[in-house]
């Protein structure tokens, strides 16, 4: 028998927090309970949990493993790529894993371009798809956030999870990126993108280091260099040792960084998406046009080839204010009332609730340093995430009970 209760997965602190949060006000005002917990602990309580409505933020073979278990125990299970934000609609299928589709009660898409790409790889999605955005989408329009400096600077977000990985070494992350692509390492086409994903990193990797050598020679502002959370900060660190006016911001949250910027520079990168969001000036640096031609990034930012264009548009750009304009808008690429629709979504799956939860089980786990250092929430924090999105939402704050370390459970009553 279901349950009228959601666990909304978390992989990223720093992009998944608020956007969970949001999603569960929406919930609470449909009567709803959520689960606001890390991925491991949340796939782990699958087995002892009430029976009820998961919620995947990825599509990939790793967590298209996750979704067919969770269904297989009796939940009903919701798929939401929020990777394929950055992808166009010919390659919107390619972080989706077949089991995924086959899987799933229901898959949401960031756009209608996603839809288009997923129901033509996976017919089987037919009548269980549906267009909702992301909640991400609906906090990016509403941010007010602190200033992260008070020094004007160009903001440059890194991409290089896999020649900069956490992961130790360069076998282990290209074994870790094939097996998120798919599990059978023999497969042509994972072993291709995975040869073209390491020749972009390193190239871009060239560049974007190019770059930031022009832009520091020739202007006087400042440089934050922001790792990707999957990156080894220490290398751009021990790069840019005794230069004053470079910062790196490693594991730090994108959005206040990328919002009081004077000029963002990226890579091919999702933040891209979030600048044209904001409203951000915005440069993608994009050397390979054979890695790019898979992604949206160019429709919605001003694109170069290499770091000497991006320094010249960045030069310009600061003692100007001109800069060359994106192809498209954000707002006719990216839906509104992301976090709403994706509410709805799930109680459409759920019944209705007839009395109050008197417990729940939880499975407690020991996650790993890597998995804590993604994400892991003090009660505190917790609480600070829910009072800003449902206030947001224009919901009255619930009770919080905390199942784990980082796993909470957010009460439908006020």
């Amino acid at each position: 028998m279901l349950s009228p209760i959601a666990y909304l997965t978390c992989e990223l602190k720093g992009r998944d927090l608020d956007s969970r949060f949001l999603i569960a006000a929406h919930l609470a005002k449909l009567g709803l309970y959520a689960v606001v917990g890390d991925y491991w602990s949340s796939l782990a309580s699958a087995t002892v949990a009430p029976k009820g409505c998961y919620l995947f933020k990825t599509t990939n073979s790793v967590q298209a493993a996750a979704i067919e278990g969770c269904a297989r125990l009796g939940h009903r299970v919701i798929a939401a790529d929020e990777e394929a934000m950055s992808q166009n609609e010919a390659f919107a299928h390619m972080t989706t894993d077949p089991r995924a589709a086959e899987h799933c009660d229901r898959y949401l898409a960031v756009n209608e371009a996603h839809k288009r790409g997923i129901l033509k790889a996976f017919p089987v999605v037919r009548g269980k798809i549906s267009v909702v955005g992301s909640a991400r989408f609906d906090i990016l329009r509403a941010a007010r956030t602190q200033r992260p400096r008070p020094a004007p600077y160009v903001l440059v977000n890194m991409v290089f999870g896999m020649v900069n990985g956490t992961w130790g070494d360069l076998e282990t992350a290209i074994d870790v990126y094939r097996r998120a692509l798919k599990p059978d390492l023999s497969d042509p086409d994972s072993r291709r993108q995975v040869d073209e994903r390491l020749h972009y990193e390193r190239e871009a990797m060239r560049e974007v280091q190019a770059f930031i050598s022009q832009v520091l020679a020739e202007t006087t502002i400042d440089v934050v260099v922001r790792p990707h959370p999957s990156e080894r900060p220490e290398y751009w660190e021990e790069l840019y040792a005794g230069n004053s006016r470079v910062e790196v911001v490693g594991r730090s949250d994108p959005v206040p960084w990328i919002q009081h910027a004077a000029l963002m520079v990226h890579c091919d990168s999702t933040t891209g998406i979030e600048a044209a969001i904001l409203g951000t000036p915005c440069i993608n640096l994009s050397p390979d046009e054979g890695w790019a031609r898979r992604l949206v990034i160019p429709e919605a930012n001003y694109s170069v080839r290499d770091g000497v264009a991006a320094a010249t548009a960045a030069k310009t750009f600061l003692e100007t204010g001109k800069l060359e304009v994106a192809p498209r808008r954000a707002d006719e690429l990216f839906p509104v009332n992301g976090a709403q629709k994706t509410a709805r979504a799930i109680a459409e799956m759920l019944p209705k609730p007839k009395k109050a939860l008197t417990e729940l089980n939880w499975n407690r786990i020991e996650r790993t340093d890597l998995q804590r250092d993604k994400f892991t929430v003090s009660p505190d924090e917790a609480q600070a995430a829910m009072m800003r999105m449902f206030t947001l939402a224009n919901v009255r704050p619930r009770t919080l009970t905390r199942l784990d370390e980082s796993a909470y459970l957010v009460r439908p009553d006020a």
